[in-house]
């Protein structure tokens, strides 16, 4: 039997892509994969899906990243005794300039590095704040040349790459006061010294580092069989001893992982919480990973819904379990059935029907089902069609069918930033200054783009109604529910009485319908299923969008395996 580990958190980020074509890292993307893919399997580590954030590619901003350390604190914060477990891990370059070290995100200016980087000292007093009785952050910013995945001698000037010193993040003195044998307490693991390179393994297929770290939480590190826990301290010596060996039979060079650490603690579960049975040989990271088999469940109305194991009580309560009835998937095969309630009903959509259904759109579904994918197709169809002057890929792609002039402007806006936003403000702050207007202004002028623009002008263009669409991501990441219901309620604010405006707003289904996070009832639901071997979806292959009847006339409770 297969368990969670409670109360984990990770954030992971890979800077794999750069707007600096010389910068770019593309073996970095395989690793965080390979790492994300152990974390969140149910026989591997036990982290929840939900519970991890994975930032790559063109998400791995500066101010993405900014964002998910404030999403990673909220989670931590939310929970009443501190009683957590968070890992960080970031593999990218590292800078330094006159002794100061520096992140490189994805978006790299070189002519203004200082200000496109995100400095090593903030991103530490950021990790400085986190509130977990373990914390692990591994990092991994030294890559090296030609056996690796960037030039280590031909970096674009004046970029000059660097590890980070652990130190930065566990100061000597500075520490938790945890004991060795205390359960809780903080590590930082770098992958390398600050003279030498993070290499890749010869056959090129995942850093040497990271191929032993993934080792070392599956099961390779532990002294004895049997253990259903990786400790860090097991963990580190593992790759303190592999790391190098690999390093030197495969490239003849000197890798060292550098650690510092207080207590001992664990950081993930052996093979589900079940341990490497005796005899048994710890998995291979190269390998495919098992099928992971889960339940799933959402209800829509009045009942209950226990996961197999548990009760299900309450009027039309549905148990999932055993043979109970369900979407039951085979590889691709996939047989549906619904637990039919009284009322309402439900239709797949298109994605280019979307827009059509209403101004006033809610997005909804599970975690990484595609909900921040969808808006950013429709923001890059309307860039793309408003920049070239052409109906195409609006048309297609969204079924707007309107002249070119007359589409409207996308603003895409994450919304737990303009929560951090709303925090930051002093407490004196007049009201126009916590509006979703006002912080658009600030996002999109002040933050994102040197755009030569007056401060209100976004401001102006939402109070005159003009012809917009506004992209409001990710309401559920505003952990703290009382910030969320501001966030809520500033939303309702800015489209009251504009009925024109176009408004696609998208969060969880969990947190959507609990908690009052709702909008208002002209607000639509869809639900965006996602597609893929293990998912429910139409068998026909159509969209794995679902429209929901509105508030009130909730169709069919469903239940699938």
């Amino acid at each position: 039997m297969t368990h969670r580990l409670e109360n984990a958190y990770a954030l992971l980020i890979a800077v794999d892509q750069n707007r600096e074509p010389s910068a770019a890292l593309p073996a970095v993307a395989r690793d965080v994969q390979a790492l994300h893919a152990v974390l969140v399997h149910p026989e591997r580590c036990g982290y929840a899906p939900d519970r991890v954030r994975l930032l790559s590619g063109a998400g791995s901003t500066r101010q993405a990243i900014l964002d998910a350390l404030d999403w990673l604190g909220d989670q931590l914060a939310a929970i009443a005794d501190g009683d957590s477990t968070a890992m960080i891990y970031f593999s990218g370059h590292g800078h330094v300039d006159g002794g100061e070290h520096y992140l490189i995100p994805c978006e790299l200016n070189l002519r203004r590095l200082r200000s496109s980087a995100i400095r090593a000292a903030d991103f530490a007093d950021a990790v400085a704040q986190l509130t977990p009785r373990r914390l692990l952050v591994v990092l991994d910013c030294c890559h090296a040349a030609g056996m690796a995945v960037k030039g280590a001698d031909a970096g674009p000037a004046p970029f000059a790459g660097a590890a980070l010193p652990p130190a930065l993040f566990l100061p000597t003195g500075k520490s938790p006061g945890a004991g060795p044998g205390s359960g809780e307490g903080r590590a930082v693991l770098s992958s390398c010294k600050p003279a030498e390179y993070s290499y890749l393994r010869a056959d090129g297929r995942m850093s040497l580092f990271s191929f032993h770290l993934i080792e070392a939480l599956t099961g390779h590190a532990q002294p004895s069989g049997g253990a259903a826990e990786v400790l860090v301290s097991d963990l580190i010596s593992y790759l303190q001893r592999h790391v190098p060996q690999s390093a030197l039979a495969q490239h003849g060079a000197a890798q060292t992982p550098d650690p510092r650490l207080t207590g001992n603690f664990l950081v993930a579960l052996v093979l589900g919480g079940d341990g490497l049975a005796k005899g048994q040989a710890a998995p291979d990271p190269l390998a495919p990973l098992p099928p992971a088999a889960s339940w799933q469940a959402s209800v829509s109305g009045s009942g209950a819904v226990a996961q197999e194991g548990g009760n299900a009580l309450g009027e039309r309560a549905v148990q999932i379990g055993g043979d109970n009835s369900g979407t039951i998937v085979s590889g691709t095969q996939i047989v549906k059935h619904y637990y039919q309630a009284a009322g309402g009903s439900e239709a797949h959509v298109a994605l280019n029907e979307v827009l059509g259904l209403g101004n006033r759109l809610a997005i909804i579904g599970g975690p990484g089902c595609g909900k921040t994918t969808v808006l950013l197709h429709m923001a890059w169809a309307l860039a793309t069609s408003l920049l070239a002057g052409e109906p195409e890929p609006a048309h297609s792609r969204l079924g707007l069918t309107v002249a070119p002039s007359e589409l409207p402007l996308p603003i895409l806006v994450p919304l737990a930033s303009f929560a951090r936003y709303r925090r930051q403000l002093p407490a004196g702050a007049p009201a126009h200054e916590k509006t979703l207007a006002t912080f658009i202004s600030h996002h999109l002028i002040s933050s994102e783009a040197p755009f030569d623009l007056p401060v209100d002008f976004f401001v102006r263009l939402l109070k005159d109604g003009r012809n917009v669409l506004l992209l409001l991501d990710g309401l559920d990441e505003v952990a703290n529910e009382g910030e969320r219901a501001e966030v809520r309620q500033s939303v309702q604010n800015l489209v009251a009485s504009r009925n024109a405006m176009r408004v696609v707003v998208t969060c969880r289904t969990i947190a959507y319908r609990s908690g009052g996070t709702a909008l208002g009832g002209d607000f639509r639901e869809i639900a965006v299923q996602a597609a893929g071997p293990r998912t429910a979806h139409r068998a026909d292959g159509a969209s794995g969008l679902r429209l929901h009847p509105p508030a009130g006339q909730r169709a069919p409770q469903r239940a699938c395996r």
